[in-house]
């Protein structure tokens, strides 16, 4: 039997992409690169887009933490179950809750069984201070990759 840990990360596994930064400028710039790196079609990228914007516009960032922020689509048929960690060397600030962000997280999965592991999977990752503290630090994509898988 899998442990929870790799139960989880078995959702994602196949498809955790990682990208370490310098910056961005815009929630615009940041929304679209998370969406390119999460989903490959245009149609399902367009969709991802617009459901963030939407959110953004009407509630704000949804921040996990300090300087880490998630961006979800609704689960649907059109997604695969994905993963993006993008951190940011130099941190953004939008204009609006002037709230430094270093640490986004992007995922999209096909329903919503696959969205609450995943969700709670995170959770259990991020919770643990050190590991935010170590993906924060590290300069290495190597080195986050094994803080979320566990290893």
């Amino acid at each position: 039997m899998l442990s929870q840990q790799r139960r989880g990360a078995a959702i994602f596994a196949h498809s955790l992409t990682v990208q370490i930064l310098e910056e961005v400028y815009s929630w615009k710039e940041l929304t679209s690169y998370v969406a390119d790196q999460l989903i490959k079609n245009e149609k399902g990228r367009s969709k991802y887009i617009d459901e963030i914007d939407e959110s953004l516009e009407q509630f704000g960032p949804y921040y996990l933490l300090p300087n880490v922020i998630l961006f979800h689509g609704r689960p649907g048929k059109e997604y695969s179950n994905a993963l993006v960690i993008v951190k940011l060397n130099k941190a953004f600030t939008a204009v609006e809750d002037n709230l430094p962000v270093k640490l986004i997280i992007g995922m999209t999965t096909e329903d919503s069984n696959a969205h609450l592991k995943l969700l709670k999977y995170l959770v259990e990752k991020l919770k643990v201070h050190q590991n935010v503290v170590s993906i924060l630090s590290t300069e290495k994509k190597e080195e986050i990759e094994k803080i979320i898988h566990g290893f």
